[in-house]
């Protein structure tokens, strides 16, 4: 029989090492806004007084009653830990930026100085008025940690899959090491999966949702008085599912945006960008950043709203592309063929503003998807002939009309007829 391995004995705890941290993140802080040396101000006994006001942070635990995988916990714990000690708070602009956990310092040592009985504590307010007065300026020092909880979760969840939400409290414990604690619970949320038929097919559907740390799982929703006469049925209002059909469209047209990226856009739109009716079909405007990508076409179907597909900005049954085959003479067809239904195309090369297709194009409120490179990181190099392709405008489709024929029978059944 194996022996069990023993515990590492837990490292033994240093007040004065753990002081000394504390007092240097203030410090740290000091330094950016030229006033670390009105710190010799304080006494050993205050700076020990500071420490014991401390926030301290814990590692994220399950909360009662959720099963979440060892492999999740350690992903959580490892951005938790590094959201605390990350630089990236910009204090005054063009200084080294600082970390949540020393903002979080120089916040508690206020809320000690709350304390301090007069005159010490105008003295010491005089003396680091700087950062008195710098601190009374900015928003609540945690407002960027849990921007960054909130990143988490939109990149981390994917609604088709068991989702995750956090939970903050905070408390102070005068057993133990004391101080002022910021936990985090982590449960688990499973997806809403349901079926529906859709020309005689059976699809499986999923509920569009987000997270938001502290708040509830928002699932995605419409109410029915904004569908018009689209919808017949007595519900007030339809909870918003998407086909995976859908999702596998969206993906492939907004390469190379990463999929995990495109996903947490998803949400994102739908909570920030305003549905219409368009063609009898409700479009969803689906943005990467302020960069509008293309549209969720939807429909009801038994008291559900139902995404069957996603097109690109340019393609036909959208505003823009709409015009854009109006403006240009190209069919839908044609648009497949040349490939300009994708947003790799767009990164591909800068184009002239004096082009005749750049001028197409802004004439569709679409010259912005020239600037698709500036916006996506990390971004490959792809290649398009624009030069060929502004050719073929010139001179005319007679050579196509064959393999425009084949794209537009097989572009009906990949989007299932849903424009009307």
């Amino acid at each position: 029989m194996a022996k069990k391995r023993k515990k590492a004995p837990a490292p033994k705890y240093n007040e004065s090492a753990a002081i000394k941290v504390n007092f240097n993140r203030i410090k740290q802080v000091c330094q950016i806004l030229d006033c670390a040396d009105a710190l010799s101000i304080l006494s050993q006994q205050e700076i020990k007084e500071i420490y014991i006001l401390r926030m301290h942070y814990t590692q994220p635990k399950i909360k009662t009653g959720h099963k979440i995988s060892r492999e999740k916990m350690r992903f959580f714990k490892h951005f938790c830990q590094l959201f605390y000690n990350m630089e990236e708070s910009v204090l005054i602009e063009g200084k080294n930026p600082v970390s949540v956990m020393s903002l979080i310092a120089v916040e508690r040592f206020i809320v000690w100085h709350s304390h301090v009985p007069e005159p010490r504590a105008t003295e010491i307010k005089n003396a680091l008025h700087v950062l008195f007065e710098h601190f009374a300026k900015i928003s609540q020092p945690l407002t960027d940690l849990y921007v960054n909880y909130n990143r988490l979760l939109a990149v981390s969840n994917p609604f088709t899959k068991t989702m995750y939400t956090l939970t903050t409290a905070f408390e102070y414990r005068k057993y133990g090491v004391r101080g002022f604690y910021h936990t985090i619970s982590i449960s688990s949320v499973a997806p809403r999966v349901s079926k529906v038929e859709i020309n005689g097919n059976k699809r499986i559907i999923y509920q569009i949702a987000s997270q938001s740390v502290n708040d509830q799982t928002e699932w995605a929703s419409i109410p029915a008085a904004k569908l018009s006469n689209l919808y017949e049925g007595d519900k007030e209002e339809l909870p918003v599912y998407i086909q995976s059909h859908a999702l596998v469209r969206y993906i492939s047209r907004i390469s190379p945006l990463d999929e995990t990226i495109g996903q947490c856009y998803i949400a994102i739109s739908i909570r920030n960008e305003e549905p219409f009716i368009y063609r009898r079909n409700v479009l969803f405007p689906i943005c990467y950043q302020s960069f509008k990508l293309g549209y969720f076409i939807a429909k009801p179907v038994d008291d559900m709203l139902v995404i069957s597909t996603f097109l690109f900005v340019t393609q036909h049954g959208t505003p823009e592309g709409d015009k854009l085959e109006k403006l240009s003479g190209l069919s839908k067809e044609e648009i497949t063929y040349w490939n300009i239904a994708k947003l790799g195309v767009f990164a591909s090369k800068t184009v002239n503003p004096e082009e005749g297709i750049f001028t197409l194009f802004k004439e569709c409120d679409l010259d912005y998807l020239f600037d698709a490179a500036k916006c996506i990181k990390g971004n490959e190099n792809h290649s398009y002939n624009w030069d060929a392709f502004s050719e073929y405008m010139k001179k005319g489709k007679e050579e196509l009309k064959d393999d425009l024929r084949m794209i537009s029978d097989e572009t009906d059944l990949q989007e299932e007829n849903i424009c009307v």
